[in-house]
């Protein structure tokens, strides 16, 4: 469930490559995806921690999640986090593999899902700095 909810999340980054108003623009779909009571059951039982800090401070709390807010916090004041969840998703990838090795259409496979791996996390990154740079100049006007 994590590893889905990471895809999802870096896919969103991804928009930054066109700018902060894509990402906005995606984050309304990936909302709609995480925020249900099914998707809400299913990712607070996967990972509780995790689901606290981020749905429940917007739930709870009232914090505005955009990503002007997601980008500003991590990229300006709390860039360790960024390379936290770039751990995170090679961690999901390694486990991944391990599980999928075993079937027998992997092999076919591996080198498409090869190529995902190293290209969405990428793409995310890009799309991340490109806007982070951007907020990162306003926030020195």
């Amino acid at each position: 469930m994590l590893f889905v909810f990471v895809t999802t999340h870096f896919i969103n980054h991804t928009l930054g490559n066109i700018s902060l108003g894509a990402m906005e623009a995606g984050r309304e779909v990936f909302t709609a995806l995480w925020r249900n009571w099914p998707a809400t059951i299913l990712f607070y039982g996967a990972i509780l921690v995790h689901a606290l800090a981020t749905l429940g401070v917007h739930e709870f709390f009232g914090v505005n999640d955009s990503y002007l807010y997601e980008i500003l916090k991590i990229w300006v004041f709390e860039p360790l986090y960024g390379w936290l969840a770039a751990l995170a998703g090679g961690y999901g990838c390694i486990g991944l593999h391990q599980w999928l090795r075993l079937k027998p259409w992997y092999s076919r496979a591996c080198l498409w899902l090869l190529t995902a791996a190293l290209l969405l996390p990428a793409l995310a990154l890009s799309g991340f700095a490109s806007v982070g740079k951007q907020i990162a100049l306003w926030t020195q006007d």
